[in-house]
């Protein structure tokens, strides 16, 4: 019989109550191995990370005489094998140690310190891949509520239940006292992933927290909850009108025009927040994070430290030569001005922003970028190109739309935040050899304190950044409005995409997504003459919905809700309509979900492993069992996602048993553990969310229009443009006309923060509001010591002044010559600016085209 390798031997304490084991066991089906050393009896299972929550690692696996914790995923090395004694040293990616743990006798407090450490260290550098693989595979499983279970039972006494393992992980390292949790404790939660409101209230209740600090929860939440930066709080009465929907949680009476401003004044001493042009208060974290976004775009922008990829004319001309001539491979599409002028500002700029509505043009023109790309690659420094997006699914877009292109192994594809999360010392050290382009799509979606992550982890590395979008469509889910801010702070370069290709042989669809965007009215008029590409069904009553929706549905790819609670409630009866129950279609009820052969499906979670993503759709073609040797049934569905993808989900219990001699032991295995099964991540997909369906495109859209308070004119845009051909809405014209006047108004600082930079750092006349005298009046007053002049000193004055003596000189070009410049070199949208700027702003980033005058 040949030897197993085994990757894990496990010490279980239910092997411990069971009869001495006098020799090795080995067994043929591959899953464990039993095994005796010593006087302890040990269990093995190959391949696998052990169920900690039953069985504790205790031993070592001797191979080329060291010792190993091992498994396919990771591997910890340990001391010398010693029964009493074992040291696990937790390693980082460079084999440097972070720290070491003394196992003693098995105990689980070495489990609670081993995971503790683990989290602590999430945030550093240190925190690799392997380490994020253990941490998410031990947190995910039920290990932290035995751990914990006493801090558990301290919160129960104080009413604060229902907590998920990250939740009490999180508490747990606030000490185990909890009574002593301060409000800035509190506060921080609203940072920490996974609290809500809701759960950090109920932790001030059951602490018995004071008015005042219950207030100040609420406060911040009202920030978040409409994803503003900023909230004008110069009417107390408002502010007592917002705060009485908290009447459950504070008793509103108690909270007079006084202990208000009290509590306003409260806040900012501790930070909380900032006060700003009298009556606007701000975040003070998220002020922050705008005001170094308005910074880093500015300084990258026009710093002289890093050039444009393309500065020569004769490169530029080269340029422009292959765009005129570039047609795609498979396609043969070719590029507009627009798209051609956005990809020469990419070039020439170091930020640039290329958007447009829906079906302009954005996928052609990435195409076209990265044919420039690797055209241009003679006359340009080695690059890494990098695509981002904000969600999973938007990723897999990008790299669908480039499957075409020659060498992908050049181009990474990756989420935004997934960027943010695996930046480490090292991997910014190999960005620093390179020359990185950095492509942002869907950046509307992108949030202030992700772009201000970003912004950091790439601050001391060359780049050139380009972001593509559509401010139009549904905003982030966090604070800000991004895109939108950047193109309307008028310094940074943008151009705009105009062509409607995808509505260019459908013209009165194009015409009601135009009135939409103008917030026009629409009439019986439009809706005659637009009847074979835009629809407007008006039920009489909810009754009427239900049978719209049962004879409309077969005609449709798709159906579209703002509302989750039509989702869940028209869900069955398009099912019966679509897919009809027939006695050859197997069918199954799990978690209350019904899945039957030949249904639609959509994800709802990432499974990067395979490829699936939140918002990715599929049909199920076939549900079968299978007979494990046990003889018991494990069912699975398998499911398409498109021509070449298919995935199979395995769920229910499967037993696997290790024997000795007549015992037998059962062991749940992984596949069991149902809450953690993908399938937990499928719902039907007769209908979905406008959220779900960003990005996506279908031939055929029905919308249903609910009267609601959620509804928008983003959200209308966002669902009419998901169709290519046709728009049916079900909802009356007056529900469809209040809906396209109801907008969004987000407010935020980013716009003027980005004109604030800019005037500061061309030594302009400042026209905006000095948004740094404010953190400078909140920050400690330090007494600086006195610096000498140093002759470094002198250099960096004269420096400064011989840049203003330029400038100045320059001044004697004209504002036609300065504009007539930019025009001639596609720089037209410098034309909004007054000549001052114009020679700054071409000194710092185009001095060559100076020369020219």
């Amino acid at each position: 019989m040949n030897e197993y390798i085994i990757h894990e031997i496990i010490y279980s304490t239910e092997l411990q109550k069971k009869e001495e084991l006098s020799k090795k066991k080995e067994y043929e089906n591959n899953f464990f191995v039993v095994i005796k050393i010593d006087n302890d009896k040990l269990a093995g299972k190959v391949n696998s990370i052990p169920e900690i929550k039953d069985i504790i690692k205790c031993n070592i696996h001797i191979d080329n005489n060291k010792k190993y914790f091992r498994n396919e995923q990771f591997l910890l090395p340990m001391k010398e094998h010693d029964q009493k004694h074992r040291i696990l040293k937790i390693y980082n990616g460079d084999n440097k140690i972070l720290k070491e743990l003394e196992f003693i006798k098995f105990g689980k407090n070495f489990w609670k310190d081993y995971i503790l450490y683990i989290y602590k260290i999430k945030e550093t550098e240190n925190y690799t891949n392997r380490l994020k693989i253990l941490y998410d595979y031990i947190i995910n499983k039920d290990y932290i509520y035995i751990l914990l279970k006493p801090f558990k039972e301290i919160l129960s006494y104080h009413n604060i239940t229902r907590l998920t393992n990250k939740q009490l992980l999180i508490l747990y390292e606030f000490g185990e006292n909890i009574t002593e949790l301060s409000i800035d404790q509190l506060v921080s939660l609203y940072d920490k992933k996974g609290f809500g409101y809701t759960t950090i209230i109920n932790i001030a209740k059951g602490l018995k927290k004071s008015v005042e600090d219950i207030t100040i929860l609420i406060i911040i939440n009202i920030f978040l909850k409409n994803d503003n930066t900023y909230i004008i709080y110069d009417d107390y009465n408002i502010w007592l009108n917002e705060l009485s929907k908290y009447s459950d949680e504070i008793n509103i009476s108690d909270l007079t025009n006084d202990k208000f401003l009290n509590i306003i004044d409260n806040m900012i001493k501790k930070k909380y927040i900032i006060q700003i042009e009298e009556s606007k208060l701000c975040l003070y974290k998220l002020y922050k994070a705008e005001l170094f976004i308005a910074q880093q775009l500015i300084s990258i922008q026009y710093n002289n430290k890093t050039l444009p990829l393309i500065q020569a004319k004769k490169s530029l001309r080269e340029l422009e030569y292959f765009l005129n001539s570039y047609s795609d491979n498979k396609s043969n599409e070719t590029l507009d001005t627009e798209q051609k002028r956005g990809i020469i500002n990419f070039f020439t700029n170091k930020i640039s922003i290329i958007h447009g509505q829906a079906g302009t043009g954005k996928s052609s023109l990435l195409k076209g970028l990265i044919k420039s790309i690797e055209e241009m690659e003679h006359k340009i420094r080695p690059v890494n190109v990098y695509f981002l997006t904000p969600t999973a699914k938007a990723r897999q877009r990008i790299k669908d739309i480039m499957n075409d292109i020659d060498d992908q192994n050049k181009y990474v594809y990756n989420t935004i935040a997934g960027f943010n999360y695996n930046v480490s010392e090292n991997f910014k050290n190999k960005l620093k050899q390179y020359y990185n382009i950095m492509i942002i799509d869907e950046t509307s979606m992108i949030d202030i304190n992700t772009l201000s992550e970003f912004l950091n982890n790439v601050k001391e590395i060359h780049k050139t950044i380009v972001f593509l979008g559509d401010y139009r469509q549904l905003p982030s889910i966090g604070s800000g409005n991004i895109i939108y801010d950047i193109i309307n702070s008028s310094v940074l370069v943008s151009c705009e995409l105009l062509t409607p290709y995808r509505y260019k042989d459908k013209k009165h669809l194009l015409n009601i997504i135009n009135k939409i965007l103008n917030k026009e009215t629409i009439n019986e008029n439009i809706l005659l003459n637009s009847i074979n590409e835009f629809n407007l069904i008006t039920p009489k009553n909810s009754n009427d919905i239900d049978n719209i929706i049962k004879t409309e549905c077969n005609n449709y790819d798709i159906i579209i809700s703002p509302i989750n609670r039509d989702i869940t409630t028209y869900t069955d009866i398009i099912r019966d309509i679509v897919n009809p129950i027939e006695s050859s279609k197997k069918e199954i009820t799990y978690n209350n979900n019904i899945f039957r052969i030949n249904d639609k499906i959509i994800h709802t979670k990432n499974n990067n492993p395979e490829g699936i993503y939140n918002g990715m759709s599929g049909c199920i073609i076939d549900i079968f069992n299978e007979i494990n040797i046990k003889n018991e049934t494990i069912t699975h569905i398998k499911i398409k996602i498109n021509e070449n993808t298919y995935y199979t989900y395995k769920f229910k219990l499967q037993i696997e048993y290790i024997t000795n001699d007549n015992e037998h032991y059962t062991h749940i295995c992984n596949i069991t553990d149902n809450k953690d099964n993908p399938i937990n991540d499928l719902q039907p997909g007769f209908m979905a969310s406008i959220h779900k369906t960003q990005g996506q495109e279908y031939n055929n859209v029905l919308i249903l229009l609910s009267h609601s308070r959620m509804t928008n004119n983003k959200l209308l845009y966002t669902a009419i443009t998901r169709a290519k051909k046709k728009v049916t809405i079900i909802s009356s014209l007056e529900n469809l006309n209040n809906v396209i006047n109801k907008n969004i108004n987000r407010h935020s600082l980013l716009n003027s923060m980005i004109k604030y930079e800019y005037e500061k750092y061309f030594n302009l006349k400042i026209t905006t509001f000095n948004y740094d005298s404010v953190l400078e009046s909140q920050e400690e007053p330090q007494e600086e010591p006195q610096e000498e002049t140093t002759t470094e000193s002198k250099k960096e004055s004269k420096k400064e002044s011989k840049k203003d003596n330029i400038i100045i000189e320059k001044s004697k070009f004209t504002l036609i010559q300065l504009k007539n410049l930019c025009k001639e070199h596609n720089l037209s949208c410098y034309s909004k600016l007054n000549k001052i700027q114009l020679i700054n702003l071409l000194q710092n980033t185009n001095p060559h085209l100076l020369e020219k005058i």
